[in-house]
């Protein structure tokens, strides 16, 4: 996996507040899954489902949302 979405669906994951660069790679999984949408590959289509989902969480989170299970990590983020 690459890294954006191997991070986005650790439960540990501790997003930072860029929501751009949360924008940024919610598009291009998305590109990704639709280019994987036409093969049989479901575990990756599943894992990119994930992605997404722990991606628009992110932008949430950066947006000043209250998120479930989103780690809010040491402050450096």
């Amino acid at each position: 996996m690459e890294p954006a979405v191997a991070c986005y669906t650790c439960d540990k994951f501790c997003p930072n507040k860029d929501k751009t660069s949360h924008n940024n790679a919610l598009t291009s999984i998305q590109d990704r899954k639709q280019r994987v949408a036409d093969s049989a590959l479901t575990a990756l289509s599943k894992q990119l489902d994930e992605a997404i989902a722990g991606c628009e969480a992110a932008i949430a989170y950066a947006e000043g949302a209250e998120v479930i299970s989103i780690n809010e990590g040491n402050g450096d983020e």
